[in-house]
């Protein structure tokens, strides 16, 4: 009997005493892509924009802000371009929702709306990629 308790005690001293490789915890692989190259968004060019609508939504209810200064559309416009979309998400977020819309020449309009940090479109949300 002692003898068996002395081995099971070897046993747990030599289990214990191995370390376990640690696993390596990587980011799921993002297959990424840039807003602007999204196929909706491709015919969007910057020169054919005469307005952006920026609608904020929030809890206290939503602001408006039209800008037609050509500088100020073009800084937001490549900013929103530069966006790198990963991959889709089941979280939402209903009180802080951002709609860009953006007015063209020929009367077309393009919205791109982002809910607190995902990107919307139809009724699919993505993660954005910093």
């Amino acid at each position: 009997m002692k003898k068996l308790l002395i081995c099971i005690f070897m046993v747990t001293i030599l289990l214990v005493g191995c370390k376990k490789e640690e696993e390596v915890l990587t980011p799921p692989t993002m297959k990424t892509r840039l807003l602007i190259e999204l196929d909706e968004y491709k015919d969007l060019k910057v020169e054919d924009v005469v307005s952006l609508e920026i609608v904020k939504y929030t809890e206290g209810g939503d602001q408006r802000e039209t800008i037609t200064d050509t500088e100020e559309i073009n800084r937001i416009f490549n900013n929103l371009s530069k966006t790198k979309i990963g991959e889709e998400t089941k979280r939402a977020c209903e009180d802080n929702t951002t709609v860009y819309n953006f007015n063209t020449k020929d009367g077309k309009k393009y919205s791109i709306e982002f809910e607190c940090q995902w990107l919307v479109l139809g009724n699919k949300r993505y993660s954005i990629v910093k």
